[in-house]
């Protein structure tokens, strides 16, 4: 059985650099966010003003996700019109 190609130093070295990036990232955002948690449960919120947090939270969502499949529907019409495949989008 033919052994598989090991992978070059640099190709390793930019493979340890990119997931060092990607772990501190996530745990740099979940740090702040809680931090930011911590901060919130302090402050003392009424129903009103919670429930028009809820709704406001909800059309951001909402707002975000929309904008997004735009986005992507965009630059897929974008490379059709291109004539690239749309394959090399992922």
């Amino acid at each position: 059985m033919a052994e598989p190609p090991s992978l070059s130093p640099a190709v390793k070295e930019s493979m340890l650099l990119k997931g060092a990036f990607a772990v501190g990232g996530i745990m740099s955002t979940l740090v702040i966010y809680g931090i930011l948690q911590v901060h919130f449960s302090d402050l003392e919120v009424s129903v009103p003003e919670l429930v028009f947090c809820f709704v406001d939270f909800i059309c951001s969502s909402l707002k975000f996700s929309i904008k997004c499949a735009l986005v992507r529907n965009l630059r897929s019409l974008l490379h059709v019109l291109a004539g690239t495949s749309v394959e090399k989008l992922a």
